[in-house]
């Protein structure tokens, strides 16, 4: 069960990160955070020496450092918060924040924070989960 709460003091870290680059930017590129085996939770973000670079050349480089880091021992969860389109149950586009997270010793998860821009700021929906893709911890 302690993977479970890995998984969840993983998400809070990205999600956290995450709504405040959205609330003080209006957006922001994908960034990543990890987990020692002490349980030190850590960010990363990607740079390619562009000044404008593709959200998936930085999910790349994250996914690389990420892969690596796992095979050194040196991680025993990652995360990778992004900002991400989809069609919603009325068929209409809805913009939410995506994390998607591993653990060495369970299963992957992207958990999607559904939100809107209003007048008055941001509004967030309900948080949802699906199984994700194990891409880190192969």
């Amino acid at each position: 069960m302690a993977h479970h709460e890995d998984k969840h003091t993983l998400l809070n870290a990205a999600l956290e990160a995450a709504i405040s680059l959205l609330e003080k930017n209006g957006e922001f590129y994908p960034i990543g955070a990890t987990m020692s085996p002490s349980g030190e939770i850590n960010f990363a973000a990607g740079y390619d020496g562009k000044e404008y670079p593709s959200s998936q050349d930085l999910i790349d480089l994250l996914l690389a450092g990420f892969r690596q880091g796992a095979e050194n021992g040196e991680y025993v969860g990652t995360a990778i918060a992004m900002d991400f389109q989809f069609v919603d149950d009325d068929g209409k586009s809805q913009s939410a924040i995506r994390v998607s997270i591993e653990h060495a010793e369970d299963d992957p998860v992207d958990c999607f924070l559904p939100y809107d821009q209003t007048e008055a700021g941001y509004e967030y929906k309900e948080i949802f989960a699906e199984l994700g893709e194990r891409e880190v911890f192969m």
